[in-house]
């Protein structure tokens, strides 16, 4: 499988420090082939170069091929700008008696149909076990409403035994909202609200009220979507090796995913928050528009969140903003993975370089044969790409939040030259002050990664 030589180093590696892989051949000698070990070939390379410092910060007086890539990377920056922003619930809506009695009536009719077509295999739900006893409640009252999306007749209820608090309520509600859609990609229809959204109603009879939750509308594509979704999954895991370690199952779908998809950047130029291109759905079957395994930031997030569930491998869904730099750093979304008890940071969207990878290409014939050649030789290294595919994989989070090239993202020439396709760049997790005020109620409660 793809990557494999560069995943054996990392079993050994990756629980200590950021991914470390040798640099390769260059047509000037290439030092890292003749080391023998990748580990000792990063040093010896790095000495024989010299001047790495220089091109680590990507800035200031690079000069030779660096400089000439930095020109043709200055408008080929990550994809960012492509998440679902704030979003909320609806505040109950007050109801009559007859309405109430209405839905009462409705509820000890309703049967429920088949099987739930809901397969996530989580052994538990974090954001889940992060929420108070009221939002668990309503979680799983939402959650009984996803199992059965088809029926008119499926709604849930419970009641509220102290003062009813409007604003209380709909701020517990939204919490639990966003806590299950991010712990239940497979719910990728109710992610802001693509098929159906929730409606919650509210009776009070003296000092109870009664909380009513439905959907808005009946889904009904929900068999066949669900079931073209549970059908690419377990496609997807059939040669994921799920007796291997934790930590190579993770980067076994960490690769096919990345194989797999493909960024959609139609979608992230049209703000369009509504297109399934933001779900797992999009990066496992299709976006809106029909396009195979297309999907931006949140959905590639979403889908290795899933995919390592299905693994009995817990991860999370993470969002905020990223950037070159917390200036210009706009909406993203990436995960993270426990791996032998140690949570990990990954962004599969940055990740997936290659789109970035033919754009470069394409522009090499405005290069001097010189400086084309340097590029040439680091873009046909097969080690060396395996090493920009994993930059942000199982990374901290202070590397993360504060990225910087390192060695593993360094291509080092015998002459002194060395290139990298890699900027530095901020991962901020969604707060106030980045303008995700709301996700940052759940992502405020994820785990920092050492």
């Amino acid at each position: 499988m793809k990557k494999s030589k560069l995943l054996n180093l990392m079993v050994s590696a990756v629980l200590t420090a950021s991914l470390i892989c040798g640099c390769g051949s260059s047509p000037a000698g290439g030092a890292a082939e003749d080391a023998g070990k990748e580990g000792a070939a990063v040093s010896a390379v790095s000495e024989a170069a010299g001047s790495a410092g220089d091109a680590k910060s990507l800035s200031g007086n690079v000069t030779g091929p660096q400089a000439a890539l930095n020109d043709i990377m200055s408008s080929m920056n990550r994809p960012v700008g492509d998440m679902v922003k704030n979003f909320s619930t609806e505040e109950p809506e007050e109801i009559s008696a007859e309405e109430a009695e209405g839905m009462d009536r409705a509820m000890r009719e309703y049967v429920p149909g088949k099987d739930s077509l809901l397969k996530n295999k989580a052994k538990e739900f974090y954001y889940y076990t992060q929420l108070n006893d009221t939002q668990q409640e309503y979680y799983d009252m939402i959650y009984m409403l996803a199992e059965d999306p088809e029926s008119e007749n499926n709604i849930v209820s419970t009641t509220i035994s102290n003062s009813y608090d409007p604003d209380a309520v709909q701020e517990d509600l939204f919490t639990a909202y966003l806590a299950i859609i991010y712990d239940h990609p497979e719910l990728f229809w109710m992610y802001n609200a693509i098929k159906t959204d929730l409606e919650f109603s509210v009776y009070t009879l003296n000092s109870e009220t009664t909380l009513y939750i439905q959907f808005t509308d009946v889904y009904e594509d929900y068999e066949k979507d669900m079931t073209a979704f549970n059908k690419a999954a377990e496609d997807f895991m059939k040669d994921i090796d799920l007796n291997a370690s934790e930590l190579e199952i993770a980067g076994e779908i960490h690769d096919k995913l990345l194989d797999l998809a493909s960024y959609d950047y139609d979608v992230a130029a049209s703000e369009e928050v509504q297109d399934l291109a933001h779900t797992a759905y999009g990066a496992l079957v299709q976006n809106s528009s029909g396009q195979a395994n297309t999907c931006v930031c949140d959905g590639y997030s979403l889908a290795y969140v899933y995919l390592c569930q299905q693994a009995g491998i817990e991860a999370i869904f993470m969002g905020g903003v990223a950037g070159n730099t917390e200036l210009d750093a706009g909406g993203h979304a990436w995960s993270m993975v426990k791996v032998d008890g140690e949570w990990k940071e990954v962004d599969t969207t940055w990740d997936d370089m290659d789109d970035m990878v033919e754009m470069i290409k394409n522009e090499l014939n405005t290069l001097n044969d010189s400086d084309r050649k340097y590029i040439e030789t680091a873009l046909s290294d097969k080690e060396y790409i395996d090493a920009l595919e994993h930059y942000l994989f199982l990374v901290s989070t202070d590397t993360i939040t504060n990225y910087k090239p390192d060695d593993s993202v360094m291509y080092y020439f015998d002459d002194g030259a060395v290139v990298c396709f890699v900027f530095e760049s901020v991962h901020i997790r969604a707060n106030k002050a980045a303008g995700f005020e709301a996700m940052g109620s759940i992502i405020k409660n994820a785990p920092i990664a050492a």
